[in-house]
């Protein structure tokens, strides 16, 4: 009698979740960035004032500015990278093989992104930090928290790991989404044990500087010690031929990604310094721990489709259009049946816990807005893949739309945050759904037909 073993079980449970070593680590670091990320959100308001909270996600938001400065390069240096080692060989060492002219540009790349980043970096230290002390000195709160020290700190930290960040780009284009997730993970630990711990000893605000700093630490001594590939193309640098050319190779997808990055500060993040400034800092708070839980679902729900993404491009750049749309499909269901039932599920939880008298307003905005943003995340995981499919072929579409998307959000949330947050949530799903959705299948539905 022939039966089915525990082994072989596993192995088509894998299959049909879409899982492998990349997408498990990545699901392991998005997994614990949630359970520590909800324990926090339980947590904050026990150890930080309604005051201080609102601070803490404000940092946040304004910290996004970052993506001014790094003007989706690192999505560019993703897609160009997993392009040219679709037809290169890596060896244990490090070192690569194959034509010279693709090594040649790969070198090229990883010395102009070290030069690019150190320029970016540097002028996002010293804009944020000018924007932050001139933002939050205009609070009348301003003089009742501690706040200039952590926020100078925090744009420290972050400006390092803006610094950092392309060599794990390169990295994931490489294909080392896994090994790139755990040190991820590795950072997230450290950080948010250390910020607890910094909580609970009453330090308020220098607490959230933990995170980011802990994370610009970890990462440079990983890279230093680990990163091989990256040390090997820059070492060869002075024997290269072939440069990369910027106009042709990146410019022409970077400018567009740039927008659509930028378009994004917009679209999501501009929520909450808003409502910081029209209905204050202790609503701003309860409206940061729902775009904090919804952000971590999103983040779970797309491990999926961004751990392939380097194999689609790789797919690509064979013309292998069957593999390719194998990959995605494999990759979109778990990604947004996941997104789905996690959603739903916060619903049902902040509708229970209000049932038994557990008192959620002081924590976190209204059922109302947890509706309409459980929707917002259920529709972008769609869009999202959408997205990634589609720049997987070094082309930026969805341009146009981000930038709409962005105009309509500016004007919407700088009136709504005006009345309520229930009608900036209310208008800000009405987009998504209405524009944003239909757009990006029309959008999509040409690209996947194409090879």
């Amino acid at each position: 009698m022939t039966g089915v073993t525990p082994q072989g079980g596993l192995t088509r449970w894998k299959q049909a979740l879409g899982l492998d070593f990349h997408v498990i680590v990545t699901l392991l670091f998005r997994g614990w960035s949630v359970v520590a990320g909800a324990a926090m959100l339980f947590l904050l308001p026990l150890w930080l004032s309604p005051t201080q909270l609102g601070y803490h996600f404000t940092f946040a938001s304004l910290l996004a500015l970052q993506i001014f400065f790094e003007l989706g390069m690192n999505q560019v240096v993703t897609q160009i990278t997993a392009h040219e080692l679709a037809h290169l060989e890596s060896k244990p060492d490090g070192s690569l093989t194959g034509q010279a002219s693709r090594l040649d540009r790969l070198s090229a790349l990883a010395s102009l992104l070290q030069r690019w980043y150190l320029v970016a970096s540097s002028l996002f230290f010293i804009t944020a930090s000018l924007a932050g002390m001139l933002f939050f000195s205009r609070d009348a709160a301003a003089s009742q928290v501690t706040w200039l020290g952590p926020w100078l700190l925090l744009c420290a930290a972050t400006a390092v790991n803006l610094f950092l960040s392309p060599t794990l780009a390169m990295l994931e284009g490489a294909g080392c989404i896994g090994e790139v997730a755990r040190l991820r993970l590795v950072q997230s630990i450290a950080g948010y044990s250390l910020m607890a711990i910094a909580l609970a000893a009453g330090t308020g605000l220098w607490a959230s500087t933990l995170i980011a700093l802990s994370a610009s630490i970890v990462s440079a001594i990983w890279i230093r010690r680990s990163a091989r590939m990256i040390h090997w193309l820059r070492q060869r640098m002075p024997e290269t031929k072939e440069r990369i050319d910027w106009r042709r190779d990146i410019f022409p997808f970077q400018w567009r990604i740039a927008i659509s990055w930028i378009s994004g500060y917009f679209i999501f993040q501009l929520f909450t310094p808003l409502i910081f400034v029209n209905q204050g800092a202790v609503e701003a708070g309860r409206f940061g721990l729902v775009l904090a839980i919804f952000n971590s679902i999103q983040s779970i729900g797309m491990s999926w489709v961004y751990s392939r993404s380097p194999q689609m491009a790789a797919s690509i750049s064979r013309g292998d259009g069957e593999a390719l749309r194998s990959i995605f499909m494999s990759a979109v269901k778990p990604s947004v049946s996941f997104t789905a039932l996690a959603s739903t599920s916060v619903i049902l939880g902040v509708w229970a816990l209000g049932q038994i008298g557990f008192d959620v307003a002081q924590r976190i905005s209204s059922l109302t807005v947890i509706v309409c943003m459980a929707l917002v995340t259920v529709t972008n995981a769609m869009i999202f893949a959408f997205a990634v499919f589609m720049r997987a072929h070094k082309q930026e579409p969805m341009m146009a739309l981000s930038a709409t998307l962005a105009v309509i959000t500016i004007s919407t949330t700088s009136w709504s945050s005006l009345y309520s947050v229930e009608l900036t949530a209310k208008l800000y799903l009405a987009a998504t759904v209405f524009i944003s959705l239909p757009w990006s299948f029309r959008l999509f539905q040409p690209y996947w037909k194409r090879l």
